[in-house]
């Protein structure tokens, strides 16, 4: 994918997070992406990929979202993030 600037990431999460707009403004939106993109991806590859690889691929989808909330996205998107993952 695209390299990510995850500093400037944080800095803006913390932004919206210190201005109250985080979970009304950023992270419904975010997370309405994120299940158009997962609904999507994973209609695609559970047609082209083996059962035993495709589970493969959504354990590491679930470590990279994991990683994603560590590293600057608030803690309270992890349970609802972590959830639209595993759907």
């Amino acid at each position: 994918g695209d390299h990510v600037d995850r500093k400037i990431l944080k800095s803006l999460v913390k932004m919206l997070l210190l201005l109250g707009l985080y979970s009304k403004h950023f992270e419904e939106e975010f997370l309405q992406e994120t299940q158009r993109f997962y609904h999507s991806e994973g209609v695609e590859r559970m047609k082209a990929l083996q059962v035993l690889d495709y589970l493969i691929h959504c354990e590491n989808r679930l470590r990279e979202e994991e990683e994603k909330c560590n590293e600057y996205l608030d803690s309270c998107t992890y349970n609802p993030l972590t959830k639209i993952v595993e759907e």
